[in-house]
């Protein structure tokens, strides 16, 4: 198995954020584009302990990703996901199959 820098790693990333397809960046870094994919869903999801709250918001037919970062926080995140009746999974990683925004802890 190779392994990649973390710094050629940052830049593929850095190629994709700018609207290049992860199959064009890869094919220009010889990457497998299997692996830029993983190296991209990575980059959205950090480790973590905790597991990351996957709400859905009927209003605007799409998911929120919040990632609170102490138990308290993910306690009051499902507590306001559910006082709006909104759906919600607690997941460790995004699903491939949906989109996401990501909303930061406050």
């Amino acid at each position: 198995m190779k392994r990649y820098a973390k710094e050629f790693k940052a830049e593929a990333l850095k190629l994709v954020s700018g609207g290049e397809s992860y199959q064009d960046v890869a094919k220009e870094l010889s990457v497998n584009p299997g692996t830029l994919y993983d190296w991209i869903r990575a980059s959205k999801v950090p480790n973590r302990k905790l597991p990351l709250l996957l709400v859905y918001l009927a209003a605007e037919d799409s998911w929120v990703l919040k990632s609170p970062e102490t138990k308290e926080g993910l306690k009051e995140a499902i507590i306001e996901a559910r006082g709006k009746g909104a759906d919600f999974k607690l997941v460790r990683e995004v699903p491939c199959n949906i989109e996401v925004s990501w909303e930061k802890e406050k």
